[in-house]
């Protein structure tokens, strides 16, 4: 009873630090497990606007993002991690975790993408 949960809605962890604020046109789904596919109404916003391509970005490699790849990939989605836009508490768990995604997934430099969208 003495232990509060870390992300508790409207607390500091809750926020989005500012250069991920939402713009007018981006809607916000609140992730209740490990996997943004689970607990949620994730997949049917993917659906309602005909998205089969997903980028993840995250905080933690080797738990949320390497969850919700797999999740995704096994729900039929073509997956890419940004491997330099997540991270977790040691190299070597963002390293082993990155190393497994490459299973599901194309694990790229954010610049990559960047120069794919820019053509």
């Amino acid at each position: 009873s003495k232990l509060k949960p870390r992300r508790e809605r409207g607390s500091t962890g809750w926020q989005l630090m500012e250069p991920f604020k939402p713009g007018p046109s981006d809607f916000i789904i609140d992730k209740r497990r490990p996997s943004i596919f689970v607990g949620n109404e994730f997949e049917m916003q993917l659906s309602n606007r005909g998205i089969r391509s997903i980028v993840i970005i995250g905080c933690t490699t080797d738990a949320g993002v390497d969850a919700t790849v797999g999740e995704g990939y096994r729900r039929g989605y073509f997956m890419v991690v940004a491997k330099d836009c997540c991270g977790t508490y040691t190299e070597e768990g963002h390293n082993a975790a990155l190393k497994r995604m490459e299973r599901q997934a194309d694990v790229v430099e954010s610049t990559e993408l960047i120069a794919l969208w820019s053509k």
